[in-house]
This record gives C-alpha cells, structure tokens and sequence, in this order.
C-alpha cells in the first residue's frame, strides 16, 4: 500500500492526521480505523510527517500490504485468509507472497471461490515448506552399534 492509498483511505473514512510536536496524530472517529490501516500509517510515518509539514514531495512508497478486515461473506472471509497467510510468508519470500495475493485478490474479484480455496491451498504449502527448510538437517542416524558380521550357519 503507497502513502497516497493511505491517505485516501484516510479520507474515505473521514479521517485526518495533523502533525503536533512533529508527531502524526490521527483526527476523527478512530473506530472508522482498522489495525491494518493504523499499522500502515505506523509503516509510512515518517512520509506522512515530511509530506504534511511540505518537507517532502508527494512520492509513492510500497509497503506491506494492508490485510482487509474479514467481511460476512466467504469470498471475503477466504481473501482475508489468504492475505494473512501472506503476510507470513512475506518476510522470507515477498515476491512469492505478493504474487499469490495479487491472485487472490483477481480469484476474489471474479467471485471464483474454487480458485480462492487453490490460493489458500498454495500459501499453506509455501509456508509448510519455508517452515521445512528453516528446519535443522538432521544428522544421517549413527549405526556404528551394530555389528557388521555375518552370523556363521552350522
């Protein structure tokens, strides 16, 4: 999400961030603000202060992407699944992580839950995966114990 999502987010909401003491302060409703949208203006603060204070021209900057609040409908729930499960794997893999909720968002939008239940699928073995190769390797098993003689058959 760019700081000018953001700040449009901001606006659809009806909210506002004001600079005090070169701090941003978030004006209006707060309960119109999700804990996504208050992490993204933590992600961006820094942005936002220089862009309000005119100490920085209006310039986009990706970051983490927001995850939606989950809705009442099962598109909706299965999307918030998906981009949680991203959020996960962003840290190691953000290409990866981006690539699937970019899809998951396309599936989403198309009301292709078949596809959708695919995407979840994939993101839950990507990160089995990551979790498998963060793993220690294990040492081949030590069977110097046994003894390698063949038994004499009289």
């Amino acid at each position: 999400m760019t700081t000018d999502e953001i700040l449009a987010e901001l606006q659809r909401r009806e909210l506002k961030v004001a600079v005090v003491d070169g701090k941003p302060v978030l004006r209006g409703d707060r309960t119109q603000a999700t804990p996504n949208l208050i992490n993204a203006l933590r992600w961006h603060k820094d942005e936002i202060v220089k862009r309000l204070t005119g100490q920085a021209p209006e310039t986009t900057t990706v970051a983490p992407t927001v995850v939606p609040q989950p809705a009442s409908n099962p598109l909706a729930e299965n999307l918030f699944r998906v981009l949680a499960l991203c959020q996960q794997i962003r840290p190691s893999h953000p290409v990866c992580a981006d690539a699937i909720a970019e899809c998951a968002r396309e599936y989403c939008d198309r009301g292709d839950t078949e596809m959708l239940t695919g995407a979840i699928a994939t993101a839950e073995r990507v990160l089995a995966t990551i979790a498998e190769l963060a793993r220690p390797k294990q040492q081949a098993a030590d069977y110097s114990w046994v003894d390698n003689h063949e038994e004499v058959m009289t």
